[in-house]
């Protein structure tokens, strides 16, 4: 998929027959059907300042039932959009989190890394339109968090400063 509507993606995730991808030139979150991936065509995005949507710098995207959840890096949170219409997604909710980079949600929860605030933050998100922070992981070796893996009880975390893998 080559179009206009992709200026320097950061990141892409597929949830049935959608591509999500994460466009950090347009700051939007771009939506493409993928029904023929030979033919995969532009259904929807929704873009910084679309209905309060905060989406600057969308560095990581996770889909999770029919919510796309962004790790906007330049927005400094976590931007919750209801994508279940992929032709017309909605800004659902804004988290404040200090330069996030990466998001993944297992269960009712969002792990999201906080390479600003050299965390693992933990979010309810249970009820999307009103996710509730419920605790975060700091240390040393959490210096510059990129990326978050969750696997059963334990969150992989890869620390770029700290040339680290924290579990």
């Amino acid at each position: 998929l080559s179009n206009s509507f992709l200026m320097s993606p950061r990141s892409v995730f597929v949830s049935g027959n959608y591509a999500y991808v994460g466009s950090v030139v347009s700051n939007s979150l771009e939506i493409a059907d993928i029904t023929n991936p030979a033919y995969p065509v532009h259904t929807g995005s929704i873009s910084h300042g679309t209905g309060g949507a905060l989406l600057n710098l969308p560095f990581k995207v996770y889909v999770s039932g029919n919510y796309a959840y962004v790790a906007s890096y330049g927005s400094n949170g976590l931007e919750i959009v209801n994508v279940a219409n992929p032709s017309a997604p909605v800004h659902t909710y804004f988290m404040p989190i200090d330069t996030p980079s990466s998001v993944f949600i297992s269960g009712n929860f969002a792990y999201v890394t906080s390479s600003g605030g050299d965390s693992l933050e933990i979010v309810d998100v249970s009820n999307p339109a009103v996710p509730v922070r419920t605790g975060g992981i700091s240390s040393a070796n959490l210096s510059n968090p990129q990326s978050v893996y969750v696997s059963g009880n334990f969150a992989y975390v890869a620390s770029y400063d700290s040339n680290a893998l924290v579990i």
